[in-house]
């Protein structure tokens, strides 16, 4: 899905990812997009659901075409050290902190 588009004589292709197709992405594909692919699409596309603190790290959950999302952050950098789907022992972590609006 990722496409290469030539620049010009002497340029370096340039990965586009097209909207359509990140409409389009499923798991397996989400797994092959590097680290700030894939953050950069759960931060546009992502809805924020809840950030927990697991051992220092403030994890983010996000929800995106029916899946979730972690994305964990440095506890000193702040920088972005993880992204990945989660699992449901993943999603345990975030339940104590979850508070519904009933």
């Amino acid at each position: 899905m990722l496409r290469s588009i030539t620049c010009g004589p002497g340029l370096r292709p340039l990965r586009v990812i097209l909207l359509s197709e990140i409409l389009t992405i499923m798991h397996d594909e989400f797994q092959f997009l590097d680290l700030r692919e894939r953050a950069n699409l759960i931060l546009t596309e992502g809805q924020h659901l809840i950030t927990t603190n697991f051992y220092g790290a403030a994890v983010k959950l996000y929800h995106h075409k029916n899946q979730y999302i972690e994305i964990y952050h440095h506890p000193v950098t702040r920088k972005i050290m993880r992204v990945s789907l989660a699992t449901n022992e993943d999603l345990k972590k975030h339940v104590k902190d979850l508070q519904l609006g009933l």
